[in-house]
């Protein structure tokens, strides 16, 4: 039996482990492989043990050996492939960068693009030239220049928190002001919200289309970005609810009001349901 196989024994034997309660079972074997992974008993490259080895020394099926092995791949810890077996990935490191939604390449539109519909640019009218012209004019203007040629800093300790408060008030919800950042943007919003609730390596769920943003700042900050199904509405609450059971998500992604780029408007029972999911798995 290998080391890792005595591990994953040890798992399956405490009741599916602490952290899982009632998980099934390859739930269990996915959450120690990224246990093993976490705490540097299985090192990237190294190779787990065949599926059906596996399985005889756990005592388990072969397909819930696979099953695991096919969590711990969509958790971004091991891969598999055809003649050369499962190993260990190397953690994703903050800073990296890829070709997919919200990358330079992705955004980068081909001169000869009649009307690009991979980001929302408006079709080419001569209203470049346009614009141009306008903010040469303003930037003429000293006394404009500083206010108009960057975002608005938010004053942080007086009027402003307290309009904020305000204007988040509803039946039964009563904004602290002091409880309350002002961010100079949505992007800084986003990304301060990402950084205080979640860690380097820690999943974040999100819609299958949504605003491309949140690609490029998990890249940056080292954070796992899982999309989940959608629906007229947003997201699919059971899709939501079988990602929390098995995949220990540690927070939720989501525009329920004009949703980018669908125009989704989610309706209050539906915003219920994924709350009530949230909160049942303590999900940010």
């Amino acid at each position: 039996m290998t080391i890792i196989s005595a591990e994953l024994r040890a798992a399956l034997s405490s009741d599916t482990g602490p952290e899982t309660p009632h998980a099934p079972r390859y739930v269990a074997i996915a959450d120690a492989i990224e246990k093993a992974v976490q705490e540097g008993r299985l090192a990237p490259g190294e190779k787990l043990p065949p599926q059906r080895a596996l399985a005889y020394d756990l005592g388990v099926t072969v397909g819930t050996v696979s099953r695991a092995y096919d969590l711990a791949a969509r958790r971004g810890l091991v891969e598999g492939t055809v003649g050369r077996g499962t190993h260990v990935l190397a953690p994703q490191q903050p800073g990296s960068y890829g070709r997919g939604v919200g990358s330079a390449s992705f955004l980068r539109i081909a001169p000869e693009t009649p009307i690009p519909l991979k980001a929302n640019l408006p079709a080419p009218i001569g209203q470049h030239a346009a614009v141009a012209q306008a903010a040469e004019d303003v930037l003429r203007q000293n006394a404009l220049r500083m206010s108009l040629a960057d975002y608005y800093s938010a004053d942080q300790t007086g009027e402003d928190r307290a309009l904020a408060a305000d204007w988040l008030a509803a039946p039964g919800f009563t904004a602290d002001p002091q409880h309350l950042v002002l961010c100079s943007g949505a992007q800084q919003a986003l990304m301060t919200a990402l950084m205080i609730a979640t860690e380097p390596g820690d999943l974040v769920l999100g819609e299958a289309l949504t605003y491309h943003v949140i690609h490029t700042q998990c890249r940056l900050a080292g954070r796992r970005l899982k999309p989940l199904p959608l629906d007229e509405e947003g997201i699919v609450p059971e899709a939501l609810e079988e990602a929390c059971r098995t995949q220990r998500p540690r927070a939720l992604f989501l525009v329920p009001t004009l949703q980018n780029p669908t125009g989704a408007v989610m309706s209050q029972k539906r915003r219920a349901e994924i709350a009530a999911i949230a909160e049942a798995h303590a999900l940010y």
